[in-house]
């Protein structure tokens, strides 16, 4: 995405992208981080040029944020490679071995 880009202004600009928008303080109270530091990651964004924003039509008080066409660009292709990742590890297992992988990852997921 850019050399700079923190995993926290990934995890936000993924659910902005995902969701097709969001504003500051629903990312603060979503993924419980300082409201200052969703300002600095949204700022970066705005810089690396990922991410929109515009005053929010229902609450001027607050801005809506959207992610540009070259970010949304850049998570599907990431998305991609990922999945193709994924498929070629999986290729190297076993179906018991898959079996018992996803078995392990759904225990872990309820803890």
């Amino acid at each position: 995405m850019h050399p700079d880009l923190q995993p926290s202004g990934y995890k936000l600009l993924s659910y902005i992208a995902r969701t097709g928008g969001a504003n500051a303080h629903q990312l603060a109270e979503l993924f419980e981080m300082d409201k200052s530091m969703v300002s600095r990651q949204i700022r970066m964004l705005e810089d690396f040029g990922l991410l929109e924003s515009r005053p929010d039509e229902r609450d001027g008080r607050l801005r809506a944020l959207t992610a540009t066409a070259a970010a949304q660009e850049t998570l599907a292709q990431l998305r991609s490679e990922n999945a193709e990742r994924m498929r070629a590890v999986l290729a190297e297992l076993t179906p018991e071995e898959v079996q018992a992988a996803s078995k392990a990852f759904r225990l872990l997921a309820e803890v």
